[in-house]
């Protein structure tokens, strides 16, 4: 377990210099203080392209770029208070291509 965190530690910062296309089957690491229920948990973007989150419902992820689906967090959210949250969503495992086909 102390390995796979060393790992995402060392692929975040790598992963937030760039744009990047979600995909079915990743997991994504949602950081956005404000929102408890939402903060620092890791959800599954299932088969299907949407990930559930508490306090959004379902969501379509795959295909969406990470910035995208931030703003489209932040603004569904938004709704429900008088300012917007800060969001930030870092890839946890990235799809591999070849898994893919």
């Amino acid at each position: 377990m102390k390995l796979h965190a060393l790992i995402i530690l060392a692929v975040l910062p790598c992963l937030a210099q760039f744009d990047y296309a979600l995909h079915a089957k990743e997991s994504i690491l949602i950081r956005a203080p404000q929102i408890q229920n939402l903060n620092g948990r890791v959800f599954q973007i299932q088969s299907d392209g949407f990930v559930g989150l508490p306090s959004v419902g379902r969501i379509r992820a795959s295909g969406v770029m990470v910035k995208a689906l931030e703003k489209q967090l932040a603004s569904r959210l938004r709704q429900d208070s008088s300012s917007t949250p800060q969001i930030a969503i870092f890839v946890v495992n990235v799809r591999s291509s070849s898994a893919s086909r």
